[in-house]
């Protein structure tokens, strides 16, 4: 009987941060548009600088997602906010004008991410 052939090592998805700092527990990051919503499992985290290079590397788990406007976001949801300029409502609405270039509006969509780093090897 022929030898089974294993299947490739699913790549993980890189979700990327501007700030890769994170906390204990849950963490939030809010994302533009419905790209990331729906989504769960395994992930690398990504650190980068302001030109885009990697500079850090951990494995993160996606929990949960939620689809809403950026004005709707719940006050709870926000203080679970990875970066402490984001959480509140005029937090994360400037840092979404930064870090996608563009104008945003309290009722553009986003997702909403939750997530956990962990010290899992990749």
């Amino acid at each position: 009987m022929p030898a089974r052939k294993k299947a490739p090592a699913k790549r993980l998805q890189k979700l990327l941060f501007k700030n890769g700092k994170f906390h204990d527990g849950v963490n939030v990051t809010v994302r533009d548009g419905d790209k990331w919503f729906g989504t769960t499992g395994d992930v690398m985290l990504v650190g980068q600088d302001e030109e885009g290079n990697e500079i850090s590397h951990a494995h993160g788990e996606i929990i949960g997602s939620l689809y809403t406007n950026v004005g709707d976001i719940p006050d709870n949801i926000l203080k679970l906010e990875h970066d402490k300029e984001c959480t509140s409502t005029r937090g994360i609405w400037r840092e979404l004008e930064r870090v996608y270039n563009k104008a945003f509006s309290f009722y553009d969509k986003v997702t909403v991410l939750f997530f956990k780093k962990n010290d899992r090897p990749f």
